[in-house]
């Protein structure tokens, strides 16, 4: 079994995706001690959010978790952390019922 574990442990050093997915979470981390540095109660997952809404103002939630291959669910949940920040805005569409 330690054999077993060491080999495992081995292969996942050397996988791309395992520095990948660090890297990335060591630049959230990183990007939020900023933000709350500079005074912005705002996580970088909100920021992505913020991001895509400011390239591409008036996007339904759908299309947001699609944009940021979010769960809907997921953005359902960011936009109602976002909204009381006063940082967005949210208009009920008049297509939909």
């Amino acid at each position: 079994d330690r054999i077993g574990i060491v080999l495992l442990a081995t292969k996942s050093r050397t996988l791309p995706h395992h520095w990948i997915n660090r890297r990335s979470l060591l630049i959230r981390k990183d990007l939020q001690g900023r933000f709350r540095a500079a005074g912005h109660v705002v996580t970088a997952e909100e920021w992505a959010v913020l991001l895509f809404l400011w390239q591409t103002n008036g996007r339904s939630p759908g299309t947001l978790a699609a944009m940021t291959m979010r769960d809907p669910t997921t953005m359902t949940r960011l936009l109602d952390n976002i909204e009381p920040k006063e940082m967005i805005a949210r208009q009920a569409d008049p297509v939909d019922r």
